[in-house]
């Protein structure tokens, strides 16, 4: 399967985010914002760095995972799009990152790494996890900081996969 950047293949990155809940024993995930309230909300936080449009991955993405408001999901916590905009709008994605860094946090790792910030950085076309305790006012030093940076959302969602592995969070391991 050959990956790419538009909206369907933002949306098989979200359906192998969703497979993953579903196998992790989360079989009842909230359903998506709407596709137009999804576009939306990345259309501000875009505009907020970026005089261009959004990357269609991204908006197919968010439309297939993202709720109105947080989700759970053991080993990654969907924000949901209301705190996206609230935490960028108090400086996000984490600790003194400026909301025109280029870079909106739309998750958090739970467990072992609980609290990163997975982010998508508009300038580098690229998702990122971003450590909490990062706290660098510098976007770019911040992006020095980060780990886990992937192109493809299909790339998160089997990265998360691997973890889920290692970590035998699988009911049938």
């Amino acid at each position: 399967m050959a990956l790419g950047n538009s909206f369907e293949d933002g949306q098989a990155g979200g359906q192998d985010l969703l497979k993953l809940f579903a196998d992790l024993g989360y079989t009842e995930s909230p359903p998506p914002a709407s596709r137009d309230r999804v576009a939306s909300v990345v259309q501000e936080l875009w505009s907020r760095s970026s005089t261009g449009e959004p990357h269609p991955a991204v908006v197919g993405f968010f439309s297939e995972v993202m709720p109105e408001s947080l989700f759970h999901g053991n080993i990654l916590c969907l924000w949901g799009l209301e705190q996206m905009l609230s935490d960028q709008d108090q400086v996000a994605p984490v600790c003194n990152i400026a909301p025109g860094s280029g870079l909106f946090a739309f998750a958090e790792w739970t467990g072992e790494s609980d609290g990163d910030a997975w982010c998508y950085d508009i300038e580098h076309e690229v998702i990122r996890c971003i450590p909490v305790s990062c706290g660098y006012e510098d976007a770019d030093q911040t992006r020095l900081s980060s780990y886990g940076v992937f192109p493809y959302f299909q790339h998160l969602a089997g990265y998360l996969r691997i973890e889920a592995a290692d970590r035998g969070w699988f009911s049938n391991e």
